[in-house]
């Protein structure tokens, strides 16, 4: 959406390199002012949207999305109001400015005039009062209007209705608090540009298609709501909280009558770094259609890393439900790596160990691994259909392939770049449209060593490389055990991996399983796929 800031009364305006030029025929009484919220798809992903289905930030019908405050060049505040009340990307507001001035800031607070304390500080660059860049209107001829790079000193937006709002009540689906965002513009602005950055999440619906959360609370190192100041003396408006700072913030979603909405929520929060991020999330114990439904009990969801809010742009928690304490079950591919053996085997797969390794108690591992499978036999053989029949939404699924794809056996036979990332991806499409999570693992690194046992050979690398590149082109958690075993191997010497093979040094004995399933678990931990204690 290509949205554009027009000042009218002549409804002209040019745009140079250095300056915007406004035709001036008859002395201004009313200036109408098209404004829309700026873009910021394609180089900045994540951006925010609103309004179902929409692209941009748009104007709704509430009270408070029907007036502008505007700052002239003389200081004054204005108030510009529209009587439009329809979903558009841009609006029509109207009003007048101090007599000699000219349109300088403007602001949009998300309050109505009778509740808006805004207010501007301006400290000037240049010799005229309030430094605006400005020839003021006379009966006649033209202005300059400055870009922001020719524009004014430093100005700051403060007042006590400035702040992020706490709680914040979803007002539309799909959307955020209609009240919380603001947005601001300058001399060369083409847009109102966002003052605020946003954390997404999605509520997905419950019986009956209601939402299964009543609320979710967020809390950090750093305030997240408070009174605020937008200093835009900048290329990018720099918005801090400078009064009643809280850490926590609470987003409620919103009831319509029939019962409380499902879908994609934001909160909005100043953009900047925060630290130990949670998120406490309370979800309804009873009918989740009623107004006063009873609430269960809170969870608390916490971030791993520091998580970091762009200007204007959304930062993603992911979906949220009654379910995300639920231990997910994992669900193997694989071969004789990570099959199940028998008790008096020799061998074992690293799938009979991964319960333990991710802390046993009601941990659930459906281990489908079969011996001298590939990729190719285990979708031929009905073995993959069988696994994802079984899989249900918020399940991972481990896939470990290569040995076997690499055999001259027409049946189990695949390539690397070709066949073998052919069914990599199918695994992963199938495994998405039952909206769990693939995981893919480069295969174990096999005890092949030169013939004066100095130097270990990397193995089935062709395949890992393959696996990568399919991980990267389709935003794939991998975790590399192919390098993590190989490097482990390196450090430990003929000798010292003797323990971990059985004779033929490529099946596992149970310290090698042990030592695999170990390496896994700390790896979907460290992804953030498993959010609970993990043995040391």
């Amino acid at each position: 959406m290509n949205n554009r800031f027009l000042l009218f009364p002549a409804l002209l305006l040019s745009l140079f390199s250095c300056t915007h030029q406004i035709n001036v025929d008859k002395p201004v009484d009313n200036i109408v002012i098209k404004a829309g919220f700026e873009s910021m798809t394609g180089e900045s992903v994540g951006s925010k949207t609103y309004v179902e289905g929409g692209s941009a930030i748009q104007w709704s019908s509430c009270a408070q999305d029907r007036v502008l405050y505007v700052f002239d060049s003389k200081g004054v505040k204005n108030v510009f109001t529209s009587e439009d009340t329809s979903e558009s990307a841009t609006r029509a507001f109207s009003g007048t400015v101090s007599e000699g001035s000219e349109v300088q800031w403007v602001l949009w607070s998300g309050k109505v005039a009778a509740e808006d304390q805004s207010a501007i500080v301006l400290e000037s660059s240049t010799t005229d009062s309030f430094g605006a860049g400005y020839e003021p209107i006379g009966t006649g001829g033209s202005i300059q209007f400055q870009t922001k790079a020719g524009s004014a000193g430093r100005a700051v937006f403060a007042g006590s209705s400035l702040r992020v709002i706490n709680p914040q009540n979803i007002s539309s689906p799909n959307s955020f608090a209609q009240e919380a965002n603001i947005a601001v513009m300058k001399p060369g602005d083409a847009t109102l540009r966002n003052a605020m950055g946003y954390i997404r999440f999605t509520i997905p619906a419950g019986e009956g298609g209601h939402a299964t959360i009543k609320s979710v609370t967020f809390s950090a190192d750093e305030n997240l709501a408070g009174e605020i100041q937008i200093d835009y003396s900048g290329d990018e408006p720099r918005t801090r909280i400078v009064a009643d700072g809280s850490q926590f913030l609470t987003v409620n979603t919103r009831f319509n009558g029939s019962g409380y909405e499902a879908g994609t929520l934001f909160a909005v929060l100043p953009a900047g770094t925060y630290h130990h991020l949670t998120l406490t999330v309370t979800p309804f114990a009873g009918d989740a259609a009623a107004e006063d439904a009873a609430t269960g009990e809170p969870y608390v969801l916490s971030s791993k890393n520091a998580v970091v809010v762009k200007r204007g742009q959304y930062t993603n928690a992911g979906i949220i439900s009654p379910n995300a304490m639920r231990k997910p079950t994992l669900h193997l591919a694989g071969d004789s790596l990570c099959c199940e053996y028998s008790a008096t085997s020799s061998r074992t797969g690293w799938g009979m160990c991964l319960a333990a390794a991710l802390g046993g108690g009601d941990v659930t591992v459906v281990n489908r691994g079969a011996s001298g499978a590939s990729t190719k036999s285990f979708i031929d053989s009905g073995k993959w259909q069988t696994l994802i029949n079984g899989v249900q939404a918020g399940d991972l699924v481990l896939v470990m392939f290569a040995h076997n794809d690499s055999s001259t056996d027409a049946d189990r036979h695949t390539d690397p770049g070709s066949t073998y990332d052919q069914n990599l991806i199918k695994f992963i499409n199938d495994i998405r449209g039952k909206s769990a999570t693939p995981v893919l693992l480069t295969s174990v690194n096999s005890r092949m060593y030169n013939d004066a046992h100095t130097t270990l050979y990397q193995t089935t690398v062709s395949y890992a490389n393959a696996m990568r590149s399919v991980a990267k082109t389709k935003s794939v958690a991998l975790i590399d055990i192919n390098q993590l075993t190989y490097q482990l191997f390196v450090s430990l010497g003929y000798d010292g991996t003797e323990p971990y093979f059985v004779p033929d040094n490529t099946h596992l004995t149970k310290l090698g399983a042990e030592t695999v399933a170990s390496m896994i678990a700390h790896g979907l931990k460290d992804l953030g796929l498993w959010k609970f204690d993990i043995p040391d």
